[in-house]
């Protein structure tokens, strides 16, 4: 997994999934945050031209300690796409607890 994140405690928390795409191709690019090996938010989306594209979703959830979430990304333009690097800005993955 690219960004993996371990509740140290139970509560409420909001995740934040950030990133960009290599621009260059065509087809469908999808983005997912995950929670131990379910897919709990997520943002879908065609891309094309040569301009770089930002994908982002978020969402609040109950976490336990011990959970385990992390991101997962797709795209099927039929060629290797970069999601996040130096060139066209980094991958942000964070999770704050909000509420007990």
């Amino acid at each position: 997994h690219l960004v993996t994140i371990t509740a140290p405690t139970a509560g409420k928390w909001l995740l934040i999934l950030n990133g960009m795409w290599g621009g260059g191709a065509s087809g469908q690019k999808i983005i997912r945050i995950m929670k131990n090996g379910g897919a709990i938010a997520g943002e879908a989306g065609p891309t094309s031209g040569a301009n770089a594209h930002n994908q982002n979703c978020s969402v609040i959830i109950d976490l336990v300690g011990g959970d385990v979430v992390y991101i997962d990304v797709y795209q099927d333009s039929g060629s290797p796409q970069n999601f996040g690097n130096a060139s066209i800005g980094e991958i942000s993955f964070s999770g704050i607890r909000i509420a007990t």
